[in-house]
């Protein structure tokens, strides 16, 4: 089983080409969300797990991301951003097992001796030790502190792991990790 983290796919959300075309150079919402379910399919295993730090559809109704969710290999843990209805949500986990979908406001795991701190907003934590907050919600605004990674798809830290042709596949643990060997 391996862990992954990716934020703000906006998967059928028209709006976001325009928001962050520097990106997301697709024709329409449709081709971005079909290849984007194929790049994340691509390197995730049904046994995996992929910590979503929240946004992760906008703009269709709750059986389409409902099929979004069917499509996507591995559990699915989706921090719930600003464009995700806790109503959804609540209607989401009703449809799947959660050995496929859950869903919170704020989660912590440890990796390596490092206490990840997983929402959709970053975490102001201090200058602590093996402590970070693992995000998304700025797009392609950098964060101010260097204990805070943006995972979201149109982040400076996802266009350097992850090339454009694999726009939408999650980062890996190994990956998230050598940022923080980088960053401590």
């Amino acid at each position: 089983m391996k862990q992954w983290f990716i934020s703000d796919t906006h998967y059928w959300h028209a709006n976001i080409l325009e928001f962050c075309n520097r990106k997301r150079m697709f024709a329409d919402e449709k081709e971005m969300t079909e290849r984007m379910i194929a790049n994340w399919n691509a390197v995730v295993a049904d046994d995996d797990i992929v910590y979503h730090c929240g946004d992760f559809a906008f703009g269709k109704s709750r059986l389409h991301t409902s099929l979004i969710i069917s499509q996507l290999k591995g559990k699915i843990v989706l921090l719930k951003g600003n464009h995700d209805s806790s109503s959804d949500m609540r209607w989401l986990q009703s449809q799947f097992s959660p050995n496929k979908f859950d869903w919170t406001y704020m989660h912590r795991i440890k990796l390596h001796k490092q206490q990840l701190f997983l929402s959709h907003f970053p975490l102001e934590i201090g200058e602590r030790p093996h402590m970070w907050s693992v995000s998304g919600h700025l797009h392609a605004k950098p964060s101010i502190y260097k204990d805070q990674i943006n995972v979201g798809c149109d982040s400076a830290f996802y266009a350097s792991v992850v090339a454009d042709e694999d726009f939408g596949r999650p980062i890996s643990a190994s990956e998230l990790l050598a940022e923080v060997a980088k960053r401590s």
